[in-house]
């Protein structure tokens, strides 16, 4: 992937390498946000993805993002239920959340199926 500003000089363009062997490493951009945050590299990045299904998309800040929401609604979701239980066993909701967030990044989830 090649980023050129208008009106700045080539030898200023910022180059990366997505795609590597069988992995488009999104995760790398991460260490540059000017360029990952720049719209034609996030157009770029969604092309990418479309034009190569078959390709492992390495993107720990977007996977870490969806288990930060995802345990929020799990905790959610419990205290809908049973708002009193939640009560009774949960003290501190933030911790609860990172507790849940752990379990799902370390493929502990067997509590969790069976909750749902």
């Amino acid at each position: 992937m090649n980023l050129h500003v208008e009106g700045t000089d080539c030898l200023e363009d910022d180059q990366v390498d997505l795609l590597i062997g069988k992995t488009i490493d999104v995760d790398f951009l991460n260490y540059m946000p000017d360029v990952r945050d720049h719209p034609s590299v996030q157009d770029a990045i969604k092309k990418l993805v479309e034009a190569f299904p078959e390709k492992e998309v390495n993107d720990r800040e977007t996977k870490e993002q969806k288990i930060q929401a995802l345990a929020g609604e799990l905790d959610r979701l419990s205290y809908d239920m049973d708002p009193y239980e939640y009560r009774d066993t949960v003290s501190d909701q933030e911790a609860q959340v990172q507790r849940i967030a752990e379990d799902i990044r370390n493929g502990n989830i067997g509590h969790l199926q069976n909750f749902l």
